[in-house]
């Protein structure tokens, strides 16, 4: 509301500016003109100021509004929910923007590029949906790639450390005393000869 009452007040000022500059070119011109409109223009605004200092003090106060802990002021009494009430209630750090599922990102897209001019709404609603596919995709690579490594590999543990093994271009090494899957599996160098370089631990594997 801030913003829109000084954008008017701004558009207002240039109205003013405008009128008084073609009323200062009705009695002057050249450079005689525009030294009338800028000391017209700095009268104006001493009488503003002035005027405005000896107006404010006479404003109403307006009483600040101390709200209670855990409620939420509904303005314009638009109706709400109740689970979505108890939300609100909780503060705005948990009031968060709802996660779209797949269909409601399509209809977004549709949505977004209907905003656009006619001759972009097709490119638009492309694109849109190229950085849904992109999006998704990447999210299912990213969740097969864990699976991946997870499942091959864990290996039953033995009960020495061997040197690494290597099968369709993974390196396995066992580690007594643990448990099949008891740890995340992360990665180990090798040496030349093939030994490990870490101690023992949990299950670790190589791409």
């Amino acid at each position: 509301m801030c913003k829109i009452i000084r954008s008017e007040c701004w558009r207002q000022v240039r109205f003013y500016r405008d009128c008084l500059r073609v009323s200062c070119g009705r009695f002057q011109t050249g450079r005689h003109r525009e030294k009338l409109y800028r000391r017209c223009y700095h009268e104006a605004e001493l009488a503003t100021e002035s005027l405005w200092n000896a107006v404010r003090p006479l404003l109403p106060k307006r009483g600040r509004h101390s709200s209670e802990a855990g409620t939420f002021i509904n303005l314009g009494d638009t109706p709400i929910p109740e689970r979505f009430q108890q939300t609100l209630r909780l503060g705005p750090r948990f009031n968060l923007e709802p996660s779209l599922r797949g269909a409601e990102k399509v209809a977004l897209a549709r949505n977004v590029s209907s905003r656009v001019p006619e001759n972009e709404r097709c490119r638009c609603t492309s694109e849109c949906v190229d950085v849904l596919v992109r999006a998704e995709g990447g999210r299912e690579r990213r969740t097969r790639g864990v699976r991946g490594g997870c499942d091959g590999s864990v290996r039953p543990s033995g009960s020495k450390l061997e040197a690494g093994r290597q099968r369709h271009g993974r390196v396995y090494t066992r580690v007594p005393g643990r448990a099949q899957g008891s740890e995340w599996p992360t990665s180990f160098d090798l040496n030349i000869d093939g030994e490990s370089k870490e101690p023992a631990g949990s299950y670790h594997s190589h791409q």
